[in-house]
């Protein structure tokens, strides 16, 4: 109420209907007493998680690298195969099924492939 120079009832019924107000309304209220960014200057530095400070060279760097997010690379499906073929193998090495590997369970898979084939009969079972 200091602040903004207004009454309770005002400030209560803003509180009530979940007023939302810009910057510059905000500030024209008595909320703020500036906007900051207000120009169209940039701030040259920025923090970052760690609190250090990111000089403007780095954001602008960063931003330009958004660029390239854009860019059409032409690969041939001769370039592509090995390429795809790795990220197979990769997932294959680190995805598990009930305790092994895509690995083992192709070389499980494989070794009862190489099995010599059986067949039941009443009286036992026969090599074929």
């Amino acid at each position: 109420m200091i602040k903004t120079g207004m009454d309770k009832d005002t400030l209560l019924n803003l509180m009530n209907e979940t007023t939302y107000l810009t910057a510059d309304k905000a500030k024209e209220l008595g909320f703020i007493d500036e906007v900051m960014f207000e120009s169209s200057d940039e701030p040259s530095l920025v923090a970052s998680e760690t609190s250090s400070l990111l000089p403007k060279s780095v954001i602008d760097k960063v931003r330009n690298m958004q660029d390239v997010k854009n860019t059409t690379v032409k690969l041939s499906a001769p370039d592509l195969k090995p390429m795809i073929q790795k990220a197979i193998d990769e997932l294959k090495a680190i995805t598990i099924i009930d305790g092994k590997t895509l690995n083992e369970w192709d070389e499980l898979n494989n070794k009862q492939k190489e099995e010599v084939p059986k067949t039941s009969h009443i009286y036992g079972s026969f090599l074929i």
